[in-house]
């Protein structure tokens, strides 16, 4: 639920209210400037001269120092884009661990007999990814076992068994 009168919410859309020190990576230069990420809209701002700017899709940022990158990804049978804080990388970038931070409005109460009014807010959740080298959209980390192995290809999956009864 989104809605563009915002006034009464409690919390913020942004996953960091103000601007942070951030680096924006072009395809042949870098450009230093304060970046926030709007974690409702799924873009990120940059400030530059008091001036704000939402960044073009597939812009790579970091910020204080940690990697965010656009992927494609499915969430609730819908294919998205957005931005992701890469957690990992393998040596070569075949499966990346990413974090999805999200922001859920969840609706106000009305004041009733014995509870005072309670304002909508913003609620934090965070997902975890996984991105294939291989696969057009990173999928979610399933907790069960059995569907976390299901998400590597065929030819890895009794590895990841292995690893996994040997670790676990």
């Amino acid at each position: 639920m989104y809605t563009d009168d915002l006034s009464n919410v409690d919390g913020s859309p942004f996953l960091n209210d103000t601007f942070l020190p951030g680096t924006i990576y072009f395809d042949n230069q870098n450009l230093y400037a304060n970046v926030r990420y709007d974690v409702v809209k799924e873009n990120m701002q940059v400030q530059l001269k008091n001036e704000e700017y939402i960044l073009k899709y597939g812009i790579k940022v970091d910020i204080l120092g940690k990697k965010y990158r656009q992927f494609n990804y499915r969430r609730n049978d819908k294919m998205m884009v957005g931005y992701f804080e890469v957690l990992t990388e393998g040596d070569s970038p075949a499966l990346s661990l990413l974090k999805k931070p999200l922001k859920k409005l969840k609706e106000g109460q009305a004041a009733g007999a014995m509870r005072p009014a309670k304002d909508p807010r913003y609620v934090d959740k965070t997902d975890f990814y996984l991105s294939f080298e291989s696969s057009t959209y990173a999928v979610p980390v399933e907790r069960r076992t059995k569907k976390f192995i299901k998400i590597f290809p065929k030819e890895h999956q009794d590895q990841i068994k292995e690893f996994m009864n040997e670790k676990v």
